[in-house]
């Protein structure tokens, strides 16, 4: 009897020392794991195959986790596969695949067509793998021959630059880089994670971070035009930008260069040279700006938010809102010139100009640009023959002239075919056109005797925006436009990134009604 206590005693000590102290940083806190960041499940009975102890704080197993307490109960997953936190699988080994012709990949837990290759895991499976000649060059540590292993085994696949952590195999990057070091997926090369290495990166708050060698995180740039300077062509040209208010201009005149923000980024300098507008591009430079809100709302009159010239010149407006300029919201001439999914508004020369050079202008808003004193109200295009023209779902709409016919459009020179555009003054005014501009599936609230371009699939009819008074110009449901635009259309997305088309057919115009 007087052991008894030392035999608790000792069972007392057995037990502490497999449960985690209190100062032990991956010890469960009186059952709760709040004291961390990531790893926030508490295993208290050492549940899951890689505890190491009870009252562990692990990462919070998925939804189809299973342990020794609970069993897979999806008929589609049953089995529990021995993986770090216990997994519901389709299977673990062929015998459970019970369709002929398939194998089990343990890798990823599913029953796959055709045969799957084993292999010694290490060096020697790699070798082993690599001599099928099969494509498969690697051993997984699940001894299962694969694509790759990690990302810079996928480097000789074209827009596939991640290596899925389940299946093995070659990938295109999430949309947003959640997946990529930089953050930043596709951006040089779709569906491949841009390298931390070429990201030069700004933040206003960062005063003075205007020093050679910025633009690392914890040492950006203060300035956009710094950053600029910072800029290696072809290697370290990509510059992203913290969210901000930057009164400067953007000078951009050689080599090549991509502006990445978001639309809480805004340029928004004073202007007080007729000459210089918020950015610049010319003498051959090569510029996409995206994501990026450009708004030179003060300075003197006759000043344009963006201008691009020269030959050889290209700029690319990716998401961007350009407005509010004195003078013009973009004026291209003889540059190569892309505006996608963007808005322009309330520029109050017009909106955008093209003076030759190629164009294309899809997916954009080009509302309430000009007033009564202006010669351009949504668009002029100026063509050349023989250059790429292209004007498609676009909604242009309540820009004025100082005629007062609100053109939507005025065309000269050029020779495309405008698809599957909404064009109108204002949902209660007519006139839309003007010059030689041929529409094709366009929703056109009334055409000018001065428009002598040809028309074909068109309706005459006002759209029905949502609250364009207050600028939402997108559509409502049910609203004459939609389910209307050319049957052949292609087009993946609108203006906000949703997907064409909801119905049976895209809609017409930059939005696609939900």
């Amino acid at each position: 009897m007087i052991k008894l206590p030392f035999l608790f005693a000792g069972l007392a000590l057995s037990l502490s020392s497999c449960t985690p102290t209190e100062s032990d940083p991956l010890a469960c806190r009186d059952g709760s794991c709040a004291h961390q960041s990531e790893l926030t499940f508490c295993d208290i009975d050492r549940a899951y195959p890689d505890t190491v102890q009870p009252n562990e704080c692990i990462a919070p197993p998925s939804a189809d986790a299973c342990n020794r307490v609970m069993e897979c109960s999806d008929p589609a997953k049953p089995y529990c596969s021995d993986d770090s936190m216990g997994t519901c699988v389709e299977c673990t080994k062929n015998s459970e695949c019970t369709v002929d012709g398939e194998s089990c990949n343990t890798n990823s837990g599913e029953c796959v067509d055709g045969e799957v290759i084993p292999c010694s895991p290490g060096a020697a499976g790699d070798s082993e793998c690599a001599a099928k000649d099969v494509g498969l060059d690697f051993c997984s540590d699940g001894g299962i021959c694969a694509e790759c292993l990690v990302d810079v085994d996928c480097s000789g696949f074209a827009n596939e630059g991640v290596c899925d952590s389940v299946n093995f195999e070659c990938r295109a990057c999430e949309v947003g880089g959640s997946d990529c070091e930089s953050g930043l997926c596709g951006t040089r090369d779709a569906g491949e994670c841009v390298a931390t290495a070429d990201v030069i990166r700004v933040d206003g708050a960062n005063t003075g971070g205007d020093v050679e060698g910025c633009g690392a995180v914890g040492s950006e740039c203060e300035t956009i035009g710094f950053a600029l300077t910072e800029v290696d062509d072809g290697t370290r040209n990509i510059v992203v930008v913290a969210d901000g208010n930057y009164g400067e201009t953007l000078d951009i005149n050689d080599g090549e260069v991509t502006i990445i923000g978001s639309r809480a980024v805004v340029l928004n300098p004073s202007l007080t040279d007729e000459n210089i507008p918020a950015l610049k591009v010319s003498t051959g430079a090569t510029a996409t700006v995206r994501g990026i809100s450009i708004v030179p709302a003060s300075g003197i009159a006759g000043t344009d938010a963006v201008s691009c010239s020269g030959a050889g010149s290209v700029l690319v407006l990716d998401s961007v809102a350009v407005s509010e300029a004195r003078d013009l919201g973009v004026d291209a001439s003889n540059c190569d010139l892309t505006v996608e999914r963007s808005v322009v508004s309330g520029n109050l020369g017009g909106g955008i100009s093209v003076n030759g050079g190629n164009f294309t202008i899809v997916n954009n808003f080009i509302v309430k640009n000009g007033c009564t004193g202006s010669t351009i109200g949504g668009l002029r295009l100026a063509g050349t023959a023989g250059n790429t023209e292209v004007l498609d779902f676009n909604t242009i709409a309540s820009n004025v002239k100082a005629d007062g016919l609100a053109y939507a459009i005025e065309c000269s020179g050029v020779t495309l075919m405008a698809k599957n555009n909404i064009l109108m003054l204002d949902p209660f005014i007519d006139g839309s056109l003007i010059g030689v501009c041929n529409t094709d599936f366009s929703l056109i609230d009334s055409e000018t005797d001065a428009n002598t371009g040809t028309h074909s699939n068109e309706l005459s009819a006002k759209a029905d925006f949502v609250d364009h008074t207050n600028g939402d110009f997108h559509l409502n449901v049910g609203s004459p436009g939609t389910n209307a635009a050319d049957p052949t259309a292609t087009l993946a997305i609108d203006i906000d990134g949703e997907a064409r088309p909801q119905g049976g057919r895209h809609d017409i115009g930059a939005d696609e009604a939900e």
